[in-house]
């Protein structure tokens, strides 16, 4: 396990355990504030049909919003973390979870829309730009993160 990887396990393994699937547990200050940061990221374009790529999904709160909002398309979902991914999984079996890092993997990741909400918590100048790299890579039409 990386630094990184370390670290964040450290700040949300404790959280999880906590508030299980609330929004706290992905350490939001309210879920008003993140559901406005989802719909703001969702504007991006109507996501109706299209594929989404979703880095650091953490427990799946992100295709909840986009379903509501009546998303249909291909849903994936990666995080660091194998304890989100187990969480997102049993909130969402029908959706596509996967434990993986995007700025360490291969480039075969490929969606419409690249999002990232709450990735640059933790790290560095040269992780937050080895991220968005890889998500603009990963994408074919646009990416949006906060």
């Amino acid at each position: 396990m990386g630094k990184y990887q370390k670290q964040i396990s450290e700040h949300y393994h404790p959280l999880i355990k906590e508030h299980g699937d609330s929004f706290r547990a992905v350490d939001w200050g309210s879920i008003k504030g993140q559901q406005t940061r989802f719909r703001i990221l969702s504007e991006v374009s109507d996501l109706g049909n299209a594929s989404i790529l979703d880095v650091g999904c953490g427990i799946g709160h992100f295709v909840e919003s986009l379903t509501t909002a009546g998303f249909a398309g291909d849903y994936k979902g990666i995080d660091l973390l194998p304890e989100m991914v187990e969480a997102a999984r049993r909130r969402h079996p029908d959706r596509n979870f996967q434990v993986a890092d995007i700025s360490a993997d291969d480039g075969n990741w490929r969606a419409d829309y690249v999002f990232g909400s709450g990735l640059f918590t933790f790290g560095d100048q040269n992780l937050f730009e080895t991220t968005v790299r890889a998500m603009f890579a990963a994408c074919d039409r646009a990416t949006a993160f906060n």
